[in-house]
């Protein structure tokens, strides 16, 4: 198993598509200029609004990139939500307006999810390239999609709020940090909302942040993402999402992360010196350093997430104008804790909490099902595993 010594961040890159691989390199190139050996997971999906390009260079370069440590997962297979539509206003803004139809397998029965993900891997199978993770688009999956995930190899899959560990059947809480470069006005409070975020969850063990490629057009969002990710690296070991669920992360010890220290004055003076590029056609190949030549065995199906998490942001995240949205289906877990108590059952024994807060896994059930507990702020609990999906 891979070891945490640290806090854990997981950078991904989402959309890696034929039709956005300009934008794609423009944040890789981002990324490598505060972070060189920086591992990435992206999120490739196959045929992505329907298409099915011949991308020779962009497919050399991924196969590259898996080379030298980095992690591809499956995004879908075609990014589009076709399914029919149903009755209701808040369904219907979900699925048309806050993901802009984008939600692909947030209504699919179970029969045509696994027919879309065994064309994906089929497709990742053509390229000889492994598969360990799939993020539905716009972290949205419904009831039959998360049957039909638990039924192919996966060693997780994550929604807005949570990494979800398959093989362990327990969930890590770890909201998403991100950008919403659809609008001014995502433009200018998604900056702040993820700073906000990123330092409410300062203890939490994993911390994931999400670019996608309409963040790329922007230099604000560039820059602000820059100077977020040295703070966190600062702090946090960086690991790819496979890595994170391989790891040796099944310890029960908390992890208490240092303070951060933002300042939006600061982050734009360190961002100034930087100069992004408005487009990349090309990317080296020389990721391999420290903490870029991640093994192989970190694709390993071992899936070890931890049995415990420390959960001290809040129980949602904001998502404001975000090309993403929040998983209602899958995320339904209930915002509670009980004071009085300090016993935690874990691994089947009785263990002292960290303070006087109740615990209690953060895996989400299947609608019906009594939600799990999760940690509110401030909680720094070692908690039990509850029953996944």
């Amino acid at each position: 198993m891979w070891p945490i010594d640290r806090p854990v961040l997981c950078v991904s890159i989402h959309d890696v598509a034929p039709a956005t691989w300009a934008d794609c390199m423009v944040l890789y190139q981002a990324v490598r200029d505060v972070a060189p050996h920086l591992p990435l997971t992206w999120l490739v999906v196959p045929r992505y609004h329907g298409r099915s390009p011949r991308a020779p260079a962009m497919e050399a370069t991924l196969g590259q990139l898996l080379a030298d440590g980095h992690e591809l997962a499956l995004h879908g297979y075609t990014h589009l939500d076709s399914a029919p539509r149903r009755r209701g206003l808040c369904n219907r803004f979900v699925r048309e307006v806050y993901t802009t139809g984008e939600g692909e397998f947030s209504a699919l029965d179970e029969e045509e999810a696994l027919r879309r993900l065994d064309l994906g891997l089929a497709w990742f199978a053509e390229r000889g390239w492994p598969v360990d993770g799939f993020v539905p688009p716009a972290w949205l999956a419904g009831p039959g999609a998360r049957k039909a995930v638990r039924q192919r190899p996966f060693a997780y899959t994550t929604s807005l709020t949570h990494f979800h560990c398959l093989h362990r059947q327990h969930s890590v809480y770890s909201p998403s940090l991100m950008y919403s470069a659809r609008n001014a006005s995502g433009r200018a409070l998604s900056p702040p909302l993820a700073q906000a975020l990123a330092l409410a969850l300062r203890s939490n063990r994993l911390l994931r942040l999400g670019l996608h490629p309409a963040d790329a057009r922007h230099r604000a969002l560039l820059r602000h993402a820059q100077a977020l990710l040295e703070k966190l690296l600062a702090q946090r070991q960086p690991l790819t999402k496979s890595g994170f669920a391989a790891s040796d992360g099944a310890r029960t010890t908390t992890i208490q992360a240092p303070q951060l220290q933002f300042s939006s004055a600061s982050a734009t003076a360190d961002s100034s010196r930087r100069t992004i590029g408005s487009t990349s056609s090309s990317t080296s190949s020389g990721t391999n350093g420290t903490n870029g030549s991640i093994s192989r065995s970190m694709n390993g199906r071992t899936g070890g997430c931890t049995n415990s998490s420390t959960n001290s942001g809040t129980d949602s995240s904001t998502n404001s104008g975000t090309d993403s949205s929040t998983d209602s289906s899958t995320d339904s877990s209930t915002d509670s804790s009980t004071n009085g108590r300090n016993n935690c059952p874990i691994n089947n024994g009785a263990t002292t909490c960290s303070n006087r807060r109740t615990c209690a896994g953060d895996a989400m059930p299947d609608p019906g099902a009594n939600g799990a507990m999760v940690n509110r702020v401030g909680a720094l609990a070692t908690c039990t595993p509850a029953p996944l999906l």
